[in-house]
């Protein structure tokens, strides 16, 4: 099995998808470059929450998982090169989940002389029925968060989805950029799904995805 088949499936005992996605590894891994960190299967089993250790060549992720004072999970990840003669910080990603284990807010930071420094935070929110109705970015400008894009969406009674606008924020408004539009037959399964973007004040077909055409592009040029 490819070793980072195997990597990713030994991480989902451990961690959520939402970590586990974002992990960037090199095509040319080989076994002997990866410590997992882990050392027996009574480890796997328990799914202990951290630390694990993944390093591969002059790279390394450190994973851990802690409970916060609210009962919240945090998922911090903190990736590191080595530098000389050690290994140095380069940046972390904090992940918090409710009790529902549904992601509420993503924070990623630089590692900037000796100091973790803000760089970006995600902040999402859910209805009643767990499903994702909007993710907030912000960038921190040294002293505040500034609001940057927004997505939200929204859902038809069988809790599938039929929208996903995404917007940016131009200092005192949210301005439309694109939206996706979800369709349904009588079983709720997806036929059809339109990608469009906002041209001043209309939006404009861009891209038909069907379960029956492949897809339709409607850009002319």
């Amino acid at each position: 099995m490819n070793i980072k088949v195997i990597m990713l499936i030994l991480l989902s005992f451990f961690y959520p998808l939402e970590i586990i996605s974002q992990i960037q590894v090199p095509k040319d891994l080989k076994s002997t470059d990866l410590d997992l960190g882990i050392r027996s299967n009574e480890f796997l089993q328990n799914k202990p929450r951290g630390p694990v250790t993944l390093q591969y060549n002059s790279n390394r992720l450190l994973l851990n998982n802690s409970i916060l004072d609210n009962g919240f999970l945090l998922s911090e990840s903190i990736f590191q090169e080595w530098i000389g003669a050690g290994w140095q910080n380069t940046s972390k990603r904090n992940c918090i989940y409710n009790n529902e284990n549904l992601l509420i807010e993503d924070l990623y930071q630089d590692w900037i002389d000796t100091n973790w420094v803000n760089s970006l935070k995600k902040n999402r929110s859910y209805d009643l029925y767990n499903n994702l109705i909007s993710e907030l970015s912000q960038n921190w400008d040294g002293f505040n968060w500034n609001n940057s894009g927004l997505v939200t969406y929204t859902y038809n009674s069988s809790n599938s989805k039929i929208t996903e606008l995404y917007q940016s924020w131009d200092g005192s408004d949210w301005l439309n950029n694109s939206i996706y539009i979800y369709t349904y037959d009588a079983s709720n399964n997806m036929i059809t799904k339109l990608y469009q973007t906002w041209n001043a004040n209309a939006w404009l077909n861009n891209i038909l995805y069907s379960s029956i055409l492949f897809f339709k592009s409607f850009n002319t040029k």
